[in-house]
């Protein structure tokens, strides 16, 4: 449910809450998207078990967490109580509450060859006074350490500042004003590489509207920006208005 909002290079941290977003920057589209159950492919939980450093959580396939993750239960966890007696019941209760909380993960194992998939949580008890959590399959958990935002772009000739990023303000969700910075976006204008455009026929549309593809060659040169670049990299190719002349004169 977070949503984000950009500001402009310039802008100081505290005006994340008191301006509107940047004019050169659009984005990103909706409420960021965390990790759970469902995008995990359905990845439930099979067992609660008792471990030295905590509770053990068996997965019944991969579940996609990391050391250093924080993990929820937003539904579905119910400690079985020992009996009916009050004081049963209150133990249970409050079993239950502490696992209520944001857990941070320790990681496991997450191997479909072993059908190893596991993390840990700091949830402690005495082995004997180990809860027995109720069917645990009904649990739905998700991530809250990592969101992801789709569809941020920055306007071409708006690079950011040197050494100054655009400012990411961040809201709990939709209803709530910007209450902070939350990092920064370093932006550099893409680099121009030679291209041609070259058509597969000469021939005119059939009457049905149909087109007939067209060749892009581009070449993107020896550049040590591309060398040094870490994690993927992403072509975007685009048609800008201005640069080409469409009457082919």
């Amino acid at each position: 449910r977070n949503k984000l909002m950009l500001l402009s290079p310039n802008d100081e941290l505290s005006s994340c809450g008191s301006l509107p977003q940047t004019d050169r920057a659009h984005g990103p589209d909706g409420m960021g998207v965390v990790w759970n159950r469902s995008s995990a492919g359905g990845a439930s939980i099979v067992d609660f078990a008792w471990d030295p450093q905590g509770t053990k959580l068996r997965f019944n396939m991969p579940h996609g967490l990391k050391d250093g993750d924080y993990l929820v239960f937003s539904s579905g966890l119910t400690v079985e109580a020992a009996s009916t007696d009050a004081i049963d019941l209150e133990r249970a209760r409050r079993q239950a509450a502490m696992y209520g909380s944001v857990h941070e993960v320790t990681f496991g194992c997450d191997d479909r060859t072993t059908s190893c998939h596991e993390v840990s949580i700091q949830v402690s008890f005495l082995q004997p006074e180990f809860p027995l959590i109720r069917n645990p399959e009904a649990i739905f958990w998700y991530r809250n350490s990592e969101a992801t935002f789709e569809n941020i772009r920055v306007r071409y000739g708006y690079p950011s500042s040197e050494g100054r990023g655009y400012r990411v303000c961040w809201a709990p969700d939709p209803g709530s004003p910007y209450i902070g910075q939350v990092g920064e976006i370093r932006v550099d204008d893409p680099l121009d590489m030679r291209a041609r455009l070259g058509l597969t026929t000469v021939l005119p549309q059939d009457g049905t509207g149909r087109g007939a593809p067209v060749v892009i060659w581009f070449q993107t040169g020896n550049f040590q920006r591309y060398e040094q670049a870490e994690g993927p990299m992403h072509l975007y190719i685009s048609f800008m208005p201005g640069e080409v002349d469409y009457t082919g004169r």
